[in-house]
């Protein structure tokens, strides 16, 4: 929690999104956590998501996979975000678990499946939650769609595990946001940022609104939040929220 967070509490917005290693510092002593945790109370800002799960130094898949190191740090954050009051953690991490060479999709993915099963338990009596994340196809090459995402959800099959919706990695692999209403029901927090370079909504005036349609024909309910660059942190923000709001607007007008 920076001055940076506290800018965006101040522009309008209803909570942040952390990193886990800035927030929850899972490499980090008990007694350095309890520092920045008196700093977050101390600032009233509502922390919802953590992301940066896993480094790439702890493998989820292949044969390096470390599955007791993943369980270990993974235990250590929930534990934490309990203490924070963050709902969910957001599984993305690509560097864990992207395939190596020679490592083969099919059994990838059963270590996947495996290694969820025994953490969604561990996030489960902490009362928080997993957000598998789907990334574009330049970032992983294991889960990327919303499609590939339900289908290991549905196989790990806990109460635990949900899903995220990233329209910029859906917008980059271009998915079709039929694909969207496909999976809502998996889907229990949304990141969102313009196309091309990753930006805050507004700043190239990209129209999200085919996506946002899908969520709202899908009766999707649940968290969005800004993962993007910020071009300037003192308009920005305002603007971001402004466009993103105008654009859900327009959206239920047409």
């Amino acid at each position: 929690v920076n001055k940076f967070t506290t800018k965006f509490q101040y522009a309008g917005y209803d909570y942040a999104e952390e990193t886990t290693h800035g927030l929850l510092m899972p490499s980090k002593s008990d007694e350095k956590f309890a520092v920045m945790l008196k700093k977050l109370n101390e600032s009233k800002v509502r922390v919802k998501a953590c992301n940066s799960f896993m480094p790439g130094s702890l493998r989820s898949v292949g044969k390096d996979a470390n599955h007791e190191g993943v369980l270990n740090r993974a235990d250590t954050v929930f534990k934490r975000a309990k203490l924070a009051g963050v709902e969910g953690i957001v599984f993305g991490s690509s560097g864990s678990r992207r395939l190596k060479e020679g490592d083969k999709r099919e059994d990838a993915e059963k270590q996947f499946v495996e290694l969820l099963k025994k953490m969604a338990p561990l996030a489960h009596a902490q009362g928080v939650e997993i957000w598998l994340e789907p990334l574009n196809r330049k970032e992983d090459n294991f889960i990327n769609t919303q499609v590939e995402g339900a289908a290991i959800i549905e196989k790990v099959n806990h109460p635990a595990l949900g899903m995220v919706c990233d329209i910029f990695h859906v917008a980059r692999n271009e998915e079709p946001p039929e694909d969207i209403m496909k999976t809502v029901n998996f889907v229990r927090h949304c990141h969102i940022a313009e196309k091309k370079k990753r930006s805050a909504p507004g700043t190239e005036q990209y129209d999200f609104t085919p996506y946002l349609k899908a969520l709202h024909k899908a009766k999707y309910s649940g968290s969005v939040s800004m993962e993007c660059g910020w071009d300037n942190l003192d308009t920005r923000p305002a603007s971001a929220l402004k466009y993103l709001k105008n654009q859900v607007a327009s959206m239920k007008s047409k």
